[in-house]
């Protein structure tokens, strides 16, 4: 059974960042590769819509020889990812962080953490450009997840993939 990498996007230039993370290890794993994006309110206004950003990435994708689809839920971005790696039994998430810290995390909360309480799969974090990488690993709610500060396609980042 092809295995199935889940990236989360939300139409940032942060997130972005996480997808050619996300298409190595589907090109590596010759496995499937699910875009989802969560929409917080029904009247999510955008000069493109959020399908049709999503249907081009896809696109793109499968021009490439990746097989991926995208799923759009109305739900906060870390139930709509819990529910996507459960339905598809994703095999990993690939996640951009703002890695906030203090005040302004307490106030916003953290996405990667609530995602990590509530799924057992594998997690690597993109960090945002200039954001602090305080190591290659670390430790949150006693599972394991990875800061992938690699160079997309450089042997460090293939080493970081999961088996």
């Amino acid at each position: 059974m092809p295995r199935t990498a889940v990236i989360a996007l939300d139409r940032s230039d942060l997130s972005a960042r996480a997808l050619p993370f996300a298409q190595q290890v589907a090109q590596l794993w010759r496995g499937r590769l699910v875009l989802v994006h969560a929409l917080l309110s029904l009247d999510e206004h955008a000069p493109v819509p959020v399908e049709l950003e999503l249907r081009s990435i896809v696109q793109d994708l499968n021009a490439l020889g990746i097989t991926a689809d995208a799923v759009v839920r109305h739900a906060s971005p870390a139930q709509a990812i819990v529910d996507v790696v459960r339905e598809r039994e994703a095999d990993l998430i690939v996640m951009a962080s703002h890695q906030r810290h203090g005040l302004n995390r307490w106030l916003r909360g953290s996405i990667t953490e609530d995602v990590l309480a509530r799924t057992r799969a594998p997690l690597v974090m993109i960090p945002g450009e200039g954001a602090p990488v305080f190591g290659p690993r670390k430790r949150i709610l006693g599972r394991m997840w990875c800061t992938c500060d690699a160079v997309v396609g450089s042997r460090k980042s293939q080493m970081m993939l999961p088996p």
